[in-house]
């Protein structure tokens, strides 16, 4: 039987540091601030953290894992034992994640995922380097790089690894501004501000008293009414206030993308894809190109304004718990000039080809369908507001009606599919653009569904399927097709799919 192997030692450190975010920095906290008549449980819980230090030292101990001939096997627990057999064609992932603790001491935390749930298969806390390189050999087959070292953003091609995107750090301010993470820290920031009941007076004292939200709605009624006049200067005021608003959370999202994908490259080494990024968390993903499901390309309006996209790949498992591995493997190519997309797909599956496909409108009933049910929405909002309103939710709609309309007509001109040699197609959205490519090879299941509106229209849609395909992904779920179309449609990709054979 092959030998067994441990984690590093280091892992009894790393593991007691995780658990020391739950009890030992909530104490302290409670310690500083409480009065000692008002401590409480909050304060005794930081005893638990023994008895999790001991659990953690007990892992740690209890863990093993060897390779066998086709499969890793993982042993853990001493009094509920467990062990796991994970065949090495079943792992879609392989992930090394390395914090400035980890690249001090030479480890690594690793993360195997394979299609079976949502969450990882293994999380290995931590592992040498060398032992995370042997791994994804043993894993992947002789084929995968043999170069040792950190999984770092900045380290050098290896030899026999071809880099196709890298982003610089213009193109990481750009990415930073395009997608406006910085809402989420100023969001945040000001969470915190309106808890501590500060966020008011902070206001009085930069702006004066009474500017608020409210209170310039207040006044613009009542001068709109003719009992006041118009608050200019207070307008003026929440009109600066707005725009430091605006340009604070594109610099926060700068900085969190400088941070965040710092270094970023994607390369191609024989079947893999790998993908390197982040200043202070380097991570290290690496893909099996054989094991992409579906492929999804997306623009936004400042894509589109900077003729930039942004390009996903799924896998079969590629999710984890609370979006973990969404936060960590981030896009495969966060941002790509848009001229340059073809390219970068015959890169990453090389029988892709978005070029010459004929693309398939949706069926001529469709802007009336979709009109009527976005007209219906906007009828519900603004029955919801009436009480509210009053009459008022009048011009309410009035302004919603024709944002249906138009929503209705660019959505069905943007909405279409089409069928290559080797895989369907599927494009939606006109505000935020997204087209995913889905392989005949990788296709699990293609439904046909009709709803009674779809009956009562002759229409029908096709859902397809794969393994990859998560909530939050761009499915290919096609709408608003004449049923006969949608027949055709469904024989085609069926006989296709059950014709080829599946392989992860």
């Amino acid at each position: 039987m092959p030998s067994e192997k441990r984690l590093h030692p280091f892992s009894i450190l790393f593991a007691l540091l995780a658990q020391a975010k739950n009890f030992l920095l909530p104490g302290i906290v409670v310690l500083f601030t409480a009065q000692r008549s008002e401590w409480g449980w909050e304060t005794w819980a930081m005893l638990g953290f023994v008895p999790v230090a001991l659990a953690s030292t007990l892992n740690y101990l209890s863990f093993r894992y060897r390779y066998d001939a086709t499969e890793m096997v993982i042993r853990s627990g001493l009094v509920f034992r467990n062990e796991r057999h994970v065949p090495y064609a079943r792992i879609q992932n392989v992930d090394a994640v390395q914090n400035v603790l980890h690249r001090l001491l030479g480890v690594a935390e690793v993360r195997v995922e394979t299609g079976g749930g949502s969450e990882p298969e293994a999380v290995l806390r931590v592992l040498p380097l060398a032992a995370y390189e042997e791994m994804r050999r043993r894993v992947f087959g002789e084929g995968a790089s043999h170069a040792p070292g950190a999984p770092t953003a900045d380290a050098p091609a290896a030899p026999g690894e071809c880099i196709v995107l890298r982003l610089d750090a213009r193109e990481l301010a750009l990415y930073g501004i395009i997608e406006n993470r910085g809402i989420v820290v100023v969001g945040a920031f000001f969470g915190v501000l309106w808890e501590l009941g500060l966020l008011d007076r902070i206001s009085d004292a930069v702006f004066g008293e009474g500017l608020s939200a409210q209170g310039v709605i207040r006044d613009l009624i009542k001068a709109a009414l003719g009992l006041g006049s118009v608050p200019v200067a207070k307008i003026a005021l929440s009109l600066a206030a707005f725009a430091a608003f605006v340009v604070a959370m594109r610099l926060l999202s700068m900085a969190w993308a400088a941070l965040r994908l710092h270094g970023f490259t994607l390369s191609v080494a024989g079947e893999e894809l790998r993908t390197r990024f982040g200043l202070l968390t380097r991570v290290s993903a690496t893909i099996p190109r054989r094991r992409i499901q579906t492929v999804t390309v997306r623009q936004g309006p400042l894509h589109r304004l900077f003729e930039r996209a942004s390009v996903r790949v799924d896998t079969a498992g590629g999710g984890s718990v609370e979006g973990q591995s969404e936060t960590q493997r981030e896009w495969l190519a966060p941002l790509v000039p848009a001229a340059a997309v073809p390219g970068l797909l015959r890169e990453v599956v090389p029988e892709l080809e978005l070029e010459g496909a004929a693309w398939q409108p949706a069926a001529a009933g469709a802007f009336r369908r979709e009109f009527k049910g976005s007209l219906i929405m906007v009828a519900l909002i603004c029955l919801g507001l009436a009480r509210m309103l009053g009459p008022w939710v009048l011009l309410l709609f009035a302004l919603l009606a024709p944002w249906a309309f138009l929503h209705a007509r660019l959505y069905v001109r943007h909405l279409g599919h089409a069928v290559t040699e080797n895989a369907v197609m599927f494009r939606s959205g006109w505000l935020w653009r997204q087209l995913s490519v889905a392989r005949f090879a990788k296709i699990q299941a293609v439904t046909q569904v009709e709803s009674p509106f779809d009956r009562r229209a002759g229409m029908a849609g096709i859902h397809v399927d794969t393994a990859g395909a998560g909530e939050a992904s761009h499915r290919v779920h096609i709408p608003y097709l004449h049923l006969a179309q949608a027949r055709a449609l469904f024989r085609q990709l069926s006989e296709r799919a059950a014709g080829t054979v599946f392989r992860w």
